[in-house]
């Protein structure tokens, strides 16, 4: 299986143009995204997906390369509004199943391995939910592992 960044792109791209292809099944009514507008139903999508933390105006230029025509933050939200969640939870789903078809481990979908330490509550019967950090008092604390 290649996962090259340009492989992965392309398989995410592709599932996209897949849900577009049938996106009246995701939407609030069958007749959102029929015409032409400046941002189209992949376009919100994946403008979506790829925002990071500045303002949704900035990150639609990048999206938009930059471009003076680019629509403007309200137009997406706007767009956006007409897109049902189960139009995310589709392309998640298939987008990862291009890559992890049939493969679990211990029954879970895993999505993240990365060892991130959260707070959890301390169990009496189990030593290994607290420790006892340098002054005495009990930190609790898990690891993530699958999500």
């Amino acid at each position: 299986m290649n996962l090259s960044p340009e492989s992965v792109k392309k398989t995410l791209l592709n599932k996209v143009n897949e849900l577009s292809a049938s996106s009246w099944q995701y939407t609030k009514k069958p007749t959102d995204f029929t015409r032409n507008r400046k941002i189209s139903f992949s376009d919100v999508l994946l403008s979506t997906i790829s925002m990071q933390k500045s303002a949704s105006k900035t990150e639609l230029l990048k999206y938009f390369d930059f471009n003076a025509s680019a629509p403007t933050a309200s137009a997406l939200i706007q767009q956006r509004k007409k897109i049902s969640p189960e139009a995310f939870d589709s392309l998640f789903y298939s987008f990862s199943n291009a890559f992890f078809l049939d493969k679990t481990l211990k029954g879970y979908d895993p999505i993240a391995v990365d060892g991130s330490d959260i707070y959890i509550p301390r169990n009496p019967k189990d030593p290994d939910t607290y420790l006892v950090t340098d002054r005495y008092k009990p930190l609790v604390t898990g690891t993530i592992k699958f999500l």
